[in-house]
Order: C-alpha cells, then structure tokens, then sequence
C-alpha cells in the first residue's frame, strides 16, 4: 500500500498547488511576491510545448488569465526555473483546471512587483 498512499499524496501535492496559485490570482497577489515553485508551475502551464493539444490547452490558458496583455517574463519564461520533480504533472493539473475557476482576465491585473 505504500505505492497507494504515494499516489495520494502527489495527487493531494497537485489539487494543493493548484489551490495556492487560485487564491494567489483571486486575492491579486503580484506575481513578484508568489513562491518560487508555483511561479514555475503557472508558468510551466502557460509553456505552449509539448504535443498539438497540450499547446493548445497552453494558449487556452494563456488567453483566459491574460486576454492578450503582455505577459511578464516571470511568468512566460519556463527555462527561469529548474525543473524539479511533480513540477510537470502539477502544471498539468493547473492547464487543465485553472481557467474554469478564475475569472477571465484576472491575471491581467497582476503586476510584476511585490
């Protein structure tokens, strides 16, 4: 059961940064004050890579938060941040879960200063 309770726990990792970068946006938090590890899962979710409907779910995503505004470096620019361990499958789960929970353009607002 070990494998199991791993499982759970990454899974619980996931839905917990996803929830940490939700409040992060809603309480329009500056992209310069968020940690580091969810600044890279964001902007690892935003990267248009990987196979033609990831990019597309990438470009979604990017248009829902940004409605075309500039997009500040910290957040467009994966290679900032060493890939660490869950940092793919997390931002996964913020490609596909984010955009039915923000309002559209929230992100837009968020400066780049803390």
């Amino acid at each position: 059961m070990i494998i199991l309770d791993e499982v759970n726990t990454e899974i619980a990792a996931d839905g917990a940064a996803l929830s940490s970068i939700v409040r992060l946006i809603k309480s329009e938090q500056p992209f310069g004050s968020w940690p580091g590890d969810l600044l890279a899962i964001l902007s690892a979710a935003l990267a248009e890579t990987g196979n033609a409907a990831e990019r597309r779910k990438a470009a979604s995503l990017r248009r829902h938060l940004f409605r075309g505004a500039f997009i500040p470096a910290d957040v467009a620019d994966v290679s900032r941040y060493p890939d660490v361990p869950g940092r793919a499958r997390r931002s996964e789960r913020v490609r596909a879960d984010l955009a039915g929970i923000v309002a559209y353009g929230c992100a837009a607002r968020l400066s780049v200063s803390s």
